[in-house]
C-alpha cells in the first residue's frame, strides 16, 4: 500500500489537470520529483519526507 503524502492544494489542482490531459500517474510523479529536486518550495520538499 502506498503511504499518503500531504499535497498542497495547488499541486492537487495541477495533478488533476495533468490527469485530465491524459498524463499517467508516473508522468505526474516524475514531474513532481523533478520539481522537488530542483526549485520547489520548502513545504513540498518537507511533505515528501
Amino acid at each position: 500500500m502506498e503511504e499518503k503524502v500531504k499535497i498542497d492544494p495547488e499541486w492537487r489542482m495541477l495533478i488533476l489537470k495533468a490527469r485530465h490531459l491524459g498524463l499517467t500517474k508516473d508522468d505526474v510523479r516524475r514531474f513532481i520529483n523533478d520539481s522537488v529536486s530542483s526549485s520547489a518550495p520548502l513545504n513540498i520538499q518537507q511533505a515528501k519526507k
